[in-house]
């Protein structure tokens, strides 16, 4: 099978792996070389898909707005390159940015050992089933029914959260909640006045048919034109 290679010769993959070895170790040179390498070759979306893999695979759960960053460059890449009169290939600057920015953000390969734990142990390794836990079976669901448990049970068990930063009023909030939902008088009532909206809205649904209208051209779309 022959090789495909670079604008300098390189192999391929060789390059797009030591473009991504240069992100691990934080080598800004080493990283911008390869992948201008990738640019001027031609292989543009290949270094993107990889950037977009980097994001997760090495800097996850470090810095989860990664994902976002890189996302929102290559929206700004695709955007610039497509004005084609564009003698001063603007759009290579968000496609530095993204390589930049990966260099230099912390690291975490959380995500993909994490990824390949849980994945081996469920295919392959552990093939132990486990059970549904108790708390998982509220008021929500049919067994949980069944076995009698209650709105009670959901606001103790069911909606349990760990690692949990009380807010200004949530417990003000929670607690009112809790009083209404075990309140039989308060439920009836309010399942009465949805079925009343959700009537009326159908009503002037049928009887109001209003023209439908070209849709306004976005801001957005107009900018790259």
């Amino acid at each position: 099978m022959e090789q495909v290679t670079t604008l300098n010769g390189y192999g391929l993959f060789e390059v797009v792996s030591a473009f991504q070895k240069e992100i691990r170790r934080c080598n800004e040179e080493g990283a911008m070389y390869w992948g201008v390498e990738l640019y001027e070759s031609g292989f543009i979306p290949y270094a993107w898909k990889r950037m977009f893999i980097i994001s997760t695979e090495d800097i996850g759960l470090a810095n989860p707005m990664a994902t976002v960053v890189i996302n929102s460059l290559y929206w700004q890449y695709e955007k610039l390159s497509s004005n084609k009169g564009d003698k001063k290939k603007q759009e290579r600057l968000p496609y530095v940015q993204a390589i930049l920015f990966l260099v230099n953000s912390p690291k975490s390969r959380h995500t993909d050992w994490a990824l390949n734990y849980y994945f081996d142990s469920h295919l392959f390794i552990d093939r132990k089933m486990k059970p549904i836990p108790d708390y998982a079976l509220d008021i929500h669901t049919r067994r949980g029914k069944i076995k009698g448990k209650t709105i009670d049970d959901f606001f103790t068990e069911g909606s349990l959260v760990n690692n949990h930063k009380v807010q200004p009023n949530e417990l003000n909030y929670r607690d009112a909640c809790r009083k209404r939902w075990t309140d039989k008088n308060w439920l009836n009532a309010s399942n009465q006045k949805k079925a009343e909206i959700e009537t009326l809205k159908s009503y002037k649904y049928k009887s109001y048919q209003p023209e439908k209208s070209k849709p306004e051209q976005s801001i957005q779309s107009t900018l790259f034109e």
